[in-house]
């Protein structure tokens, strides 16, 4: 997975922690630009702008009580500058396509229209791969850069391909990266395309197993991207893999929007801000990190944690909650973390910056309670909102509709008295959405297998979606 460059010593300078202001409600990343120190009712909001990117820190408590429970909630924003008539930067590419029997017709069809739609979009200094997979994997176009003479040759070795056999989901992954790990990549970024519609049933079959490697190419730089395709894959399986490889996750039901997805992604690649873009947290003696919510993260140090962002393109924002637990056992200020974050700018440079997270521990229970930051609470019920859509979309899948739309009201309701409260607009439209599918449930349970299997599919990529 992704690491940071080993960072060179440095003085910390004297303006850090960084700047701390209350955001603006209803946008996000908000705190104004520079560095100092700041304190509203709102809650305590670190701010900075690194080259591209803007981070910053918010705590759900910037004050705990004196001998009570020590949960904190720290949310990471970070936002890649949207670039004005940015180059468009070179790119490295490995499509993988499905070939086993499952996709013949129009799937096939439409999935080679949609590598025929990323040929035409390539330009000189690319670097491209094409990779197939059924029960065996074929190289059918190496790792090489690109040149507008061997256009046409790379639309024919899509046109020769004939789906047929099983599917062997790792064995394409494994010869994609392989083919990346060859060509000089440099600094441009760097991704696999996997498309899929069924379950893998070659080589390793498990979403942990596979996530487990694409995490392994995701240190080398090398994103991986899943797109499932129709009704018959694994959706946890096809996450996982995206999670693992820092990458993105599309559900597709109707094959002929395959292009438009392989659009979404080459137009990413090509306006990335940053690349590699990594989070850690060193947690301060008698703290400890209890959770990281929406994203992978490796152990890092002692007690530390690792959380690899992936690239950003221009204008693209991660969101990233972290659940700390401390001993309140004495009042004043206390020390939580150190933040790091560290990328690679366009120009390959390698750029890093820290922030610390404080928290005052007073014996004030009332004070307390009333600076209290609604919007990191309110992303906290965002990831609470999403596992239950999850769980919900599982029991609509069964036919127990009912129960899904009791789960689905209940959470609903309970989002959008947080969201009045904090001015959360995000929340409040999750919450309005998680209405409005538990109005659809009770009829969608009602519905032959193939309707419940889309709502189920649809339900949980809306959920991974949230999370980031």
């Amino acid at each position: 997975m992704p690491t940071l460059q080993p960072l060179p010593p440095r003085p910390r300078p004297t303006w850090l922690p960084f700047l701390l202001a209350l955001l603006i409600p209803g946008l996000a990343l908000a705190c104004p630009p520079g560095h100092g120190r700041h304190r509203d009712r709102g809650g305590d909001c670190q701010g900075a702008q690194v080259g591209p990117l803007r981070w910053e820190v918010r705590s759900s408590h910037p004050l705990m009580n004196w001998r009570g429970p020590g949960r904190v909630l720290v949310e990471v924003k970070v936002r890649a500058d949207r670039l004005q008539a940015a180059k468009r930067r070179p790119i490295a590419m490995a499509i993988v396509l499905d070939r086993s029997g499952s996709m013949r017709g129009s799937k096939w069809q439409d999935a080679a229209e949609a590598a025929r739609a990323a040929i035409r979009r390539l330009e000189p200094g690319d670097i491209v791969s094409i990779v197939s997979y059924a029960s065996d994997v074929h190289v059918d176009w190496p790792a090489r850069s690109f040149s507008p003479a061997q256009r046409d040759d790379l639309l024919r070795v899509i046109d020769r391909m004939e789906p047929t056999g099983s599917t062997f989901l790792e064995g394409g992954l494994r010869r994609a990266a392989e083919q990346l790990q060859r060509a000089r990549r440099g600094d441009r970024p760097t991704r696999i395309l996997l498309v899929s519609d069924g379950n893998a049933n070659v080589g390793v079959q498990s979403g942990d197993g596979l996530s487990r490697i694409a995490r392994r190419f995701a240190a080398d730089g090398i994103v991986t991207t899943t797109i499932g395709l129709g009704l018959d894959y694994n959706e946890d399986t096809m996450t996982a893999v995206a999670d693992g490889g820092n990458g993105s996750y599309y559900y597709v039901r109707d094959s002929e929007r395959l292009a438009d997805t392989f659009g979404t992604e080459l137009e990413r690649m090509m306006t990335t801000a940053a690349r590699r873009v990594a989070l850690r947290v060193r947690p301060s003696n008698g703290v400890r990190v209890r959770e990281v919510l929406g994203y992978v993260s490796e152990p890092f140090g002692d007690g530390g944690v690792e959380i690899p962002l992936g690239d950003l393109a221009s204008g693209a924002e991660r969101s990233v909650l972290l659940s700390l637990e401390l001993r309140c056992d004495r009042q004043g200020r206390q020390r939580l973390a150190d933040l790091e974050i560290g990328f690679e700018d366009r120009s390959g440079e390698t750029l890093h910056d820290h922030a610390d997270v404080d928290v005052d521990v007073v014996d004030d229970p009332r004070r307390v309670e009333r600076e209290r930051d609604q919007k990191v609470l309110g992303r906290y019920e965002e990831h609470h909102l999403a596992e239950e859509m999850k769980e919900s979309a599982e029991l609509v899948k069964r036919g127990r509709g009912q129960e899904a739309q009791r789960r689905l009201r209940a959470a609903s309701q309970r989002a959008k008295d947080l969201a009045r409260q904090s001015g959360n607009k995000a929340l409040s439209k999750a919450a309005d959405e998680a209405e409005d599918q538990a109005e659809a449930a009770p009829a969608a349970a009602a519905r032959p297998e193939p309707a419940r299997e889309h709502y189920k599919k649809s339900m949980k990529a809306r959920a991974y979606q949230m999370k980031k």
